[in-house]
């Protein structure tokens, strides 16, 4: 074997292209979109669809971070019978990536034609079948707030079953309430009364009754943050609905007084009286002649050691003689020491 060199200042040798990147005649050139073309995107190539084989892979084999894709193949299975027949197996391969997505294709959105020309240079362009609408471009993550609803919903979750009736702030509170199922009309009624001091909350349940079943329990909760609730909890939590009425009575003053309004033969009267300790006072006075019977609701509060204790009455006067008959509750274990 014989060679000849050539010696000069410099040698000049001819690489060509070290790879096919920039080469628009190749298939396999793509752009990036962060999406299927892009460097942590991979793909499954089998007879399966993407949709029926995301799970076990995910499950088994995918890696955190990466985004999987399907390059799905349609298999067709043909018997052809020569001879002593034979079994031909063809696979066609589905490219999902369409032919018009080349890097070098252009695609026809529509034919237009210039309106309204101004120097040789189109002004206006008026398309022959597209339509186009205004639209809003988001060009950053940052969010406007419009119309804040956070406060329509509960952080409480699934565990929170129970329905406040009401935030308990007053002292006291008669409350009648309706409960009825509105799918089998089951109705449920009770009257319950609610006492509360500083530290805790007084429940005194006078009346329960329902026509079929039971439909809940009225009950009074303190939270970690110390407000204090009147709650309703249903014997069936996840199943069934509820539609609650409520009539509070309450008293809305302190101020010391009393006030009477008729309503037909009947007076209604409202007092409010301090008495002072050691000391006995009268809480309303009715004329002999114009009296027969009394039913009194009577709310006691000691102004030092704010205990409270409820009380009901019932007066009858026969024209001689007086009969009174009283309930009344408070949270002491032992005799009240108030009495009317």
């Amino acid at each position: 074997n014989k060679a000849k060199f050539k010696i000069d200042f410099s040698n000049r040798q001819e690489y060509g292209w070290l790879d096919d990147t920039g080469k628009l005649s190749e298939d396999y050139q793509v752009i990036p979109d962060n999406n299927y073309y892009q460097n942590l995107s991979y793909s499954v190539k089998s007879p399966i669809v993407w949709d029926t084989f995301v799970s076990p892979v995910n499950r088994l084999v995918h890696p955190a971070g990466l985004k999987n894709f399907a390059d799905t193949s349609i298999q067709n299975n043909a018997e052809v019978k020569i001879g002593t027949g034979s079994t031909s197996l063809s696979t066609v391969i589905l490219d999902v990536v369409n032919e018009n997505n080349r890097v070098d294709a252009i695609n026809n959105f529509d034919y237009v034609k210039d309106f309204d020309t101004l120097d040789n240079k189109s002004k206006n362009l008026q398309f022959t079948t597209k339509i186009l609408t205004d639209f809003s471009r988001c060009i950053s993550n940052r969010v406007l707030i419009h119309d804040d609803v956070s406060s329509e919903f509960s952080s409480a979750g699934f565990s929170d079953q129970d329905s406040v009736i009401e935030k308990i702030s007053a002292d006291f509170g008669n409350y009648l309430i309706q409960i009825v199922d509105p799918d089998t009309f089951d109705t449920q009624f009770s009257e319950v009364v609610v006492l509360s001091d500083e530290d805790d909350v007084v429940l005194f349940e006078k009346t329960l009754d329902f026509t079929t079943l039971k439909l809940g329990d009225i009950k009074t909760e303190i939270n970690t943050s110390g407000i204090k609730s009147l709650v309703f909890e249903p014997v069936d939590k996840f199943n069934k609905d509820h539609d609650i009425k409520v009539l509070k009575i309450d008293f809305n003053t302190d101020l010391v007084g009393i006030n009477t309004n008729s309503i037909g033969n009947v007076k209604q009267t409202g007092s409010n009286v301090e008495v002072t300790s050691g000391t006995t006072a009268s809480i309303a006075e009715f004329a002999r002649s114009d009296f027969n019977s009394l039913y009194a609701n009577i709310y006691v509060e000691d102004s030092v050691t704010k205990d409270v204790n409820y009380n009901e009455v019932i007066v009858d006067f026969d024209g001689t003689d007086t009969s009174i008959t009283q309930i009344y509750v408070d949270k002491k274990l032992s005799n009240s020491q108030s009495s009317v």
